[in-house]
């Protein structure tokens, strides 16, 4: 099966922002419920998102945490799943294209069987100003 993940800039700042820890003295790395750091999860990354200041003021020193409208709330929550579903594939990802960067609205690709990641080649767009041609770039 063909795995494919394209990152959008929400995806690259959280990426960024990951928060790596030590376990142990023989073991670092992500824990799935707590991937920004801090104590309150939509804070973390309302704060990475740039959108803190949309959170409901009289909820700023709620005991649970701040409250956002349903729309942040809704953003941060698929943002929240994606990463945690892929975060396995972000981490192959990043160590695979560490010399060159990931970048937003790029497609990633790989098979399930052997993990290693392509960058998928981008539509051809037709050459010339006629789009209805049929000499496209990269030839036939």
């Amino acid at each position: 099966m063909k795995i494919k993940l394209t990152f959008t800039p929400d995806h690259i700042a959280l990426i960024k922002a990951l928060n790596f820890e030590k376990f142990d003295d023989n073991h670092y790395g992500l824990d799935n419920y707590c991937l920004w750091g801090g104590t309150y999860i939509w804070e973390q990354i309302s704060f990475v998102l740039g959108i803190h200041d949309h959170a409901y003021p009289e909820t700023l020193e709620d005991p649970t945490g701040p409250k956002f409208p349903p729309e942040d709330m809704e953003r941060m929550m698929e943002l929240d799943s994606f990463m945690v579903e892929h975060i396995q594939h972000i981490e192959e990802i990043l160590h695979q294209f560490c010399t060159e960067g990931i970048q937003p609205g790029v497609t990633y690709w790989c098979r399930d069987y052997e993990r290693l990641w392509h960058k998928e080649d981008p539509p051809k767009r037709p050459v010339g100003s006629d789009a209805s041609s049929q000499n496209y770039e990269g030839g036939c």
